[in-house]
């Protein structure tokens, strides 16, 4: 979970976004080779956060 901030949640569990995907679909978002706009990825709360996130997202 990451904060606002971009750091790790308070230890209250408060979070801006909560991003939930299978893990079979990660290594192919994970890794940039496809968007993760086109896999099962789910995000509630601060959309806009959670998608600059998932955005620079680039395992390798």
């Amino acid at each position: 979970m990451v904060d606002e901030a971009g750091g790790l949640a308070p230890s209250d569990g408060t979070v801006a976004a909560h991003i939930t995907a299978p893990a079979l679909t990660f290594p192919d978002w994970g890794t940039q080779r496809s968007s993760w706009r086109d896999s099962e990825v789910t995000v509630t709360g601060d959309t806009e956060l959670a998608a600059r996130f998932l955005d620079t997202v680039n395992v390798i």
